[in-house]
C-alpha cells in the first residue's frame, strides 16, 4: 500500500532541495521517506528548474548589492554626509559577515549595536571601526584576501584620511576652554573675601 505524505513534508523536501542545495538521498534520509518518491516530486514540480532560478536570482541580488554598496561609497567619498558614511559602514559589516558566514539569513540587519552618528567626527569612527573589522576578517581569511577586496579597503582608508583631514581635531577635555582648578579656586578666593596664603 502507497503511503501519503502531508503537503509539510512535501513542501520541506523541496525547500531542501531548491533553497538549501541538498541532494535527493539527503533529504530522504532527512525526512524519513523513500529517494523514491522524492525523486517523484522533484520531477512532478520541476525541482531541479526552480534550483537554478533560485540560484540565478541570487545571484542578481549579490550583483545588485555590489553595485549599490559602490554607488553608497560613492556618494559617501563626495558628500562626506555622516549618514551616508554611516551606511556605509554599516553594509561593509553586513557583508563582512555574509563572507565570514555567520550573517543573518534575511537582507536586513538587527538594529542592535546601531548608533546615531551626528558628526563628522562621529562618522569617522563608524568608518574607522568597520575599516577594522574588515581588516580583521580578511587577516583571519587569507583565502579570502582578493584585489577587489584590497581595492575597497583602499578605497575607506581613503576616504577615512580625506575625513581626518577635512575635520579639525576635536579638543581634549585637558585643551579645553573651560576654567583651570587653579583659576577657579582663585575666583572663590576673591569672592568668598579669602586672601591667599603665601
Amino acid at each position: 500500500m502507497t503511503r501519503v505524505h502531508s503537503w509539510e513534508v512535501r513542501d520541506r523536501a523541496e525547500t531542501f532541495y531548491v533553497t538549501e542545495g541538498m541532494c535527493i538521498p539527503q533529504i530522504a534520509a532527512l525526512l524519513g521517506i523513500s529517494a523514491s518518491v522524492v525523486t517523484k516530486w522533484s520531477s512532478v514540480s520541476k525541482w531541479a528548474e526552480l534550483r537554478r532560478e533560485y540560484r540565478h536570482s541570487l545571484a542578481e541580488i549579490r550583483r545588485n548589492t555590489t553595485r549599490l554598496r559602490q554607488r553608497l561609497v560613492e556618494k559617501a567619498l563626495e558628500s562626506l554626509d555622516p549618514h551616508l558614511v554611516n551606511a556605509v559602514a554599516r553594509m561593509e559589516t553586513t557583508a563582512a559577515r555574509e563572507r565570514a558566514g555567520d550573517a543573518p539569513s534575511f537582507a536586513c540587519t538587527p538594529d542592535e549595536g546601531k548608533r546615531d552618528i551626528e558628526t563628522p567626527a562621529q562618522a569617522a569612527e563608524a568608518l574607522r571601526e568597520a575599516v577594522e573589522r574588515k581588516l580583521n576578517i580578511l587577516l583571519g581569511q587569507p583565502d579570502a584576501v582578493s584585489l577587489k577586496a584590497v581595492k575597497e579597503l583602499i578605497a575607506a582608508i581613503r576616504l577615512l584620511e580625506s575625513m581626518k583631514t577635512v575635520q579639525p581635531a576635536e579638543t581634549p577635555a585637558s585643551e579645553s576652554s573651560g576654567l583651570s582648578s587653579d583659576t577657579a579656586d582663585q575666583i572663590r578666593r576673591k569672592i568668598l573675601g579669602l586672601r591667599e596664603e603665601g
